[in-house]
């Protein structure tokens, strides 16, 4: 049986725990030290406790910053481990450890922070890694001790040593379905075709119990109903050892076409329990015809207001190119600051020679917006300069677009101080390799950096290492060449990376790349990290990947949008399944000067619209896996050359 390892990440908010420190308190003036983590306020200044949460397959992260709204300078002399003197181990858990995130590690202390800094100061992250090729099996208790020159809030105490504890929960429930998603290709509009979900308890991994909330729909439709549903809330049990007895219930979905041209409508089930805030989402689609986009900007600039000084507006259009249809979403700005110097209104294209276009609402009933093969949506992006010299915010208008996969247009607005934004490619967050371990093979991925910012990014470092403990040193990827030095890349320019495999060791490794990148806004340094997938094939069929032939590309023009073809890929010995988007392209080289990207994680046909005469490189990788979704192949890379004439 292959094994398959990755690592996810999980967004989390901040509570606070509060502490204050001080060498003359009599006067009111002292450092304090306040500590913000995963944790509700603790009843004392010194200890708090932070929970990992249902940690089983998926790395989980929280993240400690230390501050001192104090009035003098704190000194933080360490962070480490708790230490047991009665057996000389620390209290950490094996799945646990601590990610310096690019500012040191336990041996650059002591760290100082600045009186009155409530925006910087000391960041890490407390990482729960899972276990590579076995269950969690180890629930102890992570004991961190933070060692300072700090004093109680009021200042009257040293508060010598704050305590924060991450808990694992040893109680797990394990909420599954099956089938996870399906396609429906035998409905006509006078005979419906069921399909039988099965929500379970899975025994393999579960010991606490869950509870279905609620199930239904992710968007009206007259076509897909949901039929037989289980008296609600249903309690699933957890699975009672030496029983064979798995809990679980079941539900019925009916498609029927509203007629014979229905093919190619998607949508998606959920499922609502009480273990997790996102709903478990089922894909359904009815023999997919995947659908495809392009966007046209009115000018030549995009949304780049960097050097306008009175409002101005421009628009963009989204095309689709089919040939399956695409459902448009409700976009929005984000982050909200940008709000205040951009408004943007989208409409849907005229289809007759002098008609206005339409302006969509905005509101519920207006999205989402189904777009049949050459229908447009056009949206106008405002852009308002502020008064006074204050300066303008940089941000996006994302518009979700469902092909049926779901993906995001981000809209790069642009009118503040020259940022970088770094994109990491491939789009899916991982590299994969599928090969025989046993025949030892070796070959090359690349990983791809896209600055799609409007200032330079500078590369401060380029690491390849074991995802845990956090800083060893790799054995199955290592870079070809790994820079020397700070590595800027220009705005709209990319930076190839190539990373080098070595199936022989692939047994039992997890690993990560890590692109460190200094970031002016908030004048530190940060880090990106993309997933090293490593899978023995077992000598099974891989994929091939083909994006066509230059030939077939003859002809492309600048302004021209050129469809990118994948369809002539071959799955190997499992098959493609459309709903997970196996087809990963990456623009690999392009004219100097050409703002082009291609980032895409999804179907066998992508766009783009050459902006510049001359070569332009794409790679496809292609990945296919068994019905159960559990074993995974993934093809070679291959690459295209388009020529494009002027």
């Amino acid at each position: 049986m292959r094994t398959q390892w990755a690592i996810g990440v999980a967004v989390l908010a901040l509570g606070s725990l509060a502490g204050a420190c001080s060498n003359d308190y009599s006067t009111g003036s002292f450092p304090r030290l306040q500590v913000l983590a995963e944790a509700k306020p603790s009843a004392t200044e010194s200890s708090a406790e932070v929970s990992f949460g249902q940690a089983l397959q998926l790395e989980v992260r929280k993240q400690v910053q230390l501050i001192n709204p104090g009035s003098r300078t704190v000194t933080v002399d360490s962070i480490e481990w708790r230490l047991d003197e009665s057996t000389g181990l620390r209290d950490v858990n094996p799945f646990v450890h601590i990610d310096w995130l690019g500012q040191g590690d336990e041996t650059t202390f002591p760290k100082t922070i600045a009186p009155g800094d409530v925006v910087n100061g000391i960041i890490f992250d407390v990482v729960y890694s899972p276990p590579l090729d076995k269950p969690l099996d180890d629930f102890s208790d992570s004991v961190l001790v933070i060692r300072s020159d700090a004093r109680t809030e009021d200042g009257s105490q040293a508060l010598d040593e704050i305590i924060i504890s991450f808990t694992m929960p040893q109680k797990i429930a394990a909420p599954s379905v099956s089938p996870p998603n399906y396609t429906f290709s035998n409905a006509t509009p006078t005979k419906p075709e069921d399909l039988v979900i099965t929500i379970f308890n899975n025994p393999d991994i579960a010991t606490a119990p869950f509870t279905v909330t609620a199930i239904d729909l992710d968007a009206a439709s007259s076509e897909f109903t949901i039929t037989d549903l289980p008296s609600l809330p249903k309690v699933l049990e957890a699975p009672v050892p030496g029983q064979p007895q798995v809990s679980e219930t079941e539900f019925t979905v009916r498609f029927q076409p509203s007629s014979d041209a229905s093919s190619g409508s998607s949508i998606r089930v959920r499922i609502f329990t009480d273990v997790s805030s996102a709903p478990i989402l089922i894909p359904l689609s009815t023999d997919v015809q995947l659908g495809s986009w392009t966007i046209s900007y009115d000018n030549e600039k995009e949304f780049d207001f960097t050097n306008v000084n009175s409002k101005a507006c421009r628009s963009a259009i989204i095309i689709s190119d089919g040939p399956g249809p695409i459902t448009v979403r409700e976009p929005h700005i984000e982050p909200p600051v940008a709000l205040q110097f951009f408004d943007f209104t989208c409409y849907r294209s005229a289809t007759k020679p002098g008609e206005d276009d339409v302006p969509i609402d905005g509101v519920s009933k207006s999205y989402p917006q189904g777009l049949g093969v050459g229908a447009s949506i056009r949206c106008e992006v405002c852009f308002e300069p502020p008064a006074g010299g204050t300066e303008p915010a940089n941000g996006k208008l994302v518009i979700p677009v469902d092909s049926p996969a779901r993906e995001e247009i981000d809209l790069e607005l642009l009118a503040g101080t020259p940022k970088p934004k770094i994109t990491l490619g491939p789009a899916s967050g991982s590299i994969f390799v599928s090969s025989d371990a046993s025949a030892g093979a070796k070959g090359e991925r690349n990983l791809f950096i896209y600055n799609r910012g409007n200032g330079n990014l500078d590369i401060q470092s380029i690491k390849v290492e074991k995802a845990f403990p956090s800083g060893t040193a790799s054995e199955v990827f290592s870079l070809v060449s790994p820079p020397s030095g700070v590595v800027t890349v220009a705005p709209d320019d990319l930076l190839l990376v190539p990373i080098a495999w070595d199936a022989a060791k692939f047994t039992g490794k997890q690993e990560i790349v890590k692109v460190e990148y200094f970031d002016p806004f908030t004048n530190q340094n940060q880090v990106e990290t993309l997933q090293l997938i490593a899978e023995d094939s077992e000598g099974d069929e891989l994929p091939v990947a083909d994006p066509g032939q230059a030939a077939d590309y003859a002809g492309a023009e600048v302004g021209t949008p050129v469809l990118l073809d994948g369809s002539g890929s071959t799955p190997g010995a499992l098959s493609f399944h459309i709903s997970e988007g196996p087809y990963l392209w990456n623009l690999v080289a392009k004219p100097a000067g050409s703002q082009v990207v291609v980032n895409v994680f999804g179907g066998p046909t992508t766009s783009f619209e050459p902006d510049f005469a001359g070569t332009y490189r794409f790679e496809l990788v292609v990945f296919s896996n068994d019905d159960a979704q559990s074993q995974y192949l993934y093809s070679e890379p291959a690459q295209v050359q388009v020529d494009v004439a002027p």
